[in-house]
């Protein structure tokens, strides 16, 4: 597969968990039970799927690669895309503290769980829409067919290390079980009202 087309389509992975994400953060800030096992498993897919490997693959692989071709206009594009990696780490630990604090006091405000999840929507949102439409259209200009050949092995490498064997497989399998219980709720609400 192509380096450009594989990290797309991880995007598109992405964006259905952050809509998992995002209906039971909706429904926690309305008062309902924050389902505890369910955010972590959550938050693993960020820490690993989307952090060590997706990120992983752009910052040790894919930028590399780029950077290698001459830079103009990139570096601004792939500093500020770093730093959005940065911000999103940040986010994801402050949802962790705050999912362990919520599990040790299911008192405790959900609005530290809520906020952060809120915040990380958005910026993941508008992060991949950058690396989608400017980023990945310039990466794709840049890099030559032996170039693209060795970063998708490199991204194959990235994998086996970073996420071991059948993790893929099994991130999917997670989103879909929680796409099942948490999309289907939200689009029967939708058809009612």
């Amino acid at each position: 597969m192509d380096p450009i087309r594989d990290l797309m389509a991880e995007h598109e992975v992405i964006l259905k968990m952050l809509q998992i994400h995002e209906s039971i953060s909706r429904s926690v800030s309305k008062g309902t039970p924050a389902p505890v096992a369910h955010l972590r498993r959550i938050l693993e897919f960020y820490t690993i799927f989307v952090d060590a490997c997706h990120h992983g693959k752009e910052e040790a692989v894919l930028f590399p690669a780029v950077r290698s071709t001459g830079l103009s206009e990139e570096e601004d594009i792939i500093e500020l895309l770093l730093a959005e990696h940065r911000t999103a780490r940040t986010l994801v630990r402050m949802m962790s503290t705050a999912l362990k604090e919520l599990k040790s006091n299911p008192a405790s405000p959900s609005t530290a769980l809520t906020d952060p999840a809120g915040e990380f929507l958005v910026l993941m949102l508008h992060h991949i829409g950058q690396e989608n439409r400017i980023f990945f259209p310039v990466a794709e200009r840049k890099l030559d067919p032996r170039q693209r050949q060795e970063i998708t092995e490199a991204f194959r490498r990235i994998e086996e290390n970073k996420i071991g064997p059948g993790r893929h497989e099994a991130f999917h399998l997670l989103m879909d079980e929680l796409a099942h219980t948490y999309l289907k709720k939200t689009r029967r609400v939708a058809r009612r009202g």
